[in-house]
């Protein structure tokens, strides 16, 4: 028997060459290939590459799917973009084996460092999912490495909070940099797909102040501006030049990364107090409880106004009926003797009205009494009583 498999890979930073695709296609004849990515389903079978030479060769993102319960993510950053004491707290204590129920590695391979995360669950608890979804999770992964690159690191918050949920990193390891900056759509997207409880990410938001905003955030426009502005001729037009070049993929994020620093280094900002992942983890059920109350009073609130907006629709259809009279009877005997599902639903439909204006007007008895006969008179019409028995006609 067969299960279901799904592999992306994704080439960011730098187009695959023709040589590149030509080598990936001896892999797989199966697989669609492009100048950036590489996809290959198998519903019998398994994939005759491997994932990890992949990524370390040819591709910078790498999503897997199984439908037995495995869901990996890998992702490949340059190291001259990446602060080795920044990410050291959050993964300085992540001690596990690959085929734990959650393996968390970051290794380095030359220039790049590798960020690997697998989940290996013997009884997954999720839905299907389907080819547009795995494609909205490599495009959030896709948008969380380069805020990386850009010096805001949230995509390894989520990691940490990941490795807290399956027990791999202690109750009394302290949270990186103060807390969990603005969770954003590509955060909860990858965080669904790595089935991290979205209590545990709010507990971990909860604590969190203006000063663990994402860097971007933490800087106003104007500010860069000005220090853009000031910034000697000969080293903007040098950054212009290699622009115009375009040799390195890397150097809009080097230039931003590095005005982020120096301008938060001026400012003083600082992230906020530091928790352990026990006290995060002791917040969780009462966020929990938090948020399902709030869930509730918002479906409340959305069922109000639906019942509100069905009964406006229902009013103006009650004063056209009454306008009408008499004729509104014979239309719904006239759609219960064309015999077929669309008419009998338009009578029942009208008949649902008519008992409604019956019921405004005082005329209860007679609204009963037409239904009556309607249905001594179609006793034999099963399908159409049937639709009447469901409405309480």
């Amino acid at each position: 028997m067969g299960s279901y498999q799904y592999y992306e890979f994704l080439s960011i930073d730098k187009s695959l060459s023709h040589s590149q695709m030509n080598e990936l296609r001896s892999i797989s004849s199966r697989a669609r290939i492009s100048a950036t990515s590489f996809v290959n389903v198998y519903n019998f079978g398994s994939f005759k590459g491997n994932p990890e030479h992949l990524v370390e060769d040819y591709f910078d993102l790498h999503l897997f799917f199984a439908d037995w319960g495995a869901r990996n993510i890998a992702l490949k950053f340059p190291k001259i973009l990446i602060d080795p004491e920044t990410i050291q707290p959050f993964l300085s204590d992540v001690t596990v084996a690959p085929y734990d129920p959650v393996f968390i590695d970051l290794k380095s391979v030359g220039d790049s460092l590798i960020l690997d995360v697998r989940l290996n669950e013997e009884e997954p608890e999720y839905g299907w999912y389907e080819e547009d979804d795995f494609n909205r999770v490599t495009a959030a992964l896709s948008s969380l490495r380069s805020d990386v690159l850009a010096g805001d690191y949230s995509l390894f918050h989520l990691i940490w909070l990941l490795g807290v949920q399956g027990g791999i990193i202690g109750n009394n390891t302290p949270e990186p940099l103060g807390g969990l900056p603005q969770i954003t759509n590509p955060f909860v997207q990858v965080a669904s797909f790595l089935q991290l409880d979205q209590d545990l990410v709010l507990a971990a938001n909860q604590g969190s102040d203006a000063g663990n905003a994402r860097p971007q955030d933490k800087i106003p426009s104007s500010q860069v501006r000005d220090y853009i502005d000031n910034m000697p001729d000969t080293e903007k037009n040098n950054v212009l030049f290699q622009l115009y070049q375009n040799n390195d993929p890397y150097l809009a994020a080097a230039f931003s990364q590095n005005i982020n620093k120096i301008l938060l280094k001026t400012s003083g900002a600082t992230g906020g107090a530091r928790r352990t992942a026990g006290e995060i983890v002791s917040l969780v059920e009462a966020v929990r409880k938090e948020r399902l109350v709030r869930e509730g009073k918002q479906r409340a609130e959305a069922f109000r106004r639906q019942k509100e907006e069905k009964n406006a629709r229902q009013q103006k259809r009650l004063l056209v009926l009454a306008q009408r009279g008499a004729q509104v009877w014979q239309e719904v005997e006239d759609d219960i003797m064309l015999r077929h599902a669309s008419a009998y639903d338009r009578a029942s439909a009208l008949l649902e009205d008519l008992k409604a204006l019956t019921t405004q007007q005082g005329k209860q008895d007679f609204f009963s009494s037409q239904v009556l006969k309607i249905r001594e008179d179609h006793a034999q019409k099963k399908a159409f009583l049937k639709r009447l028995d469901e409405k309480g006609l």
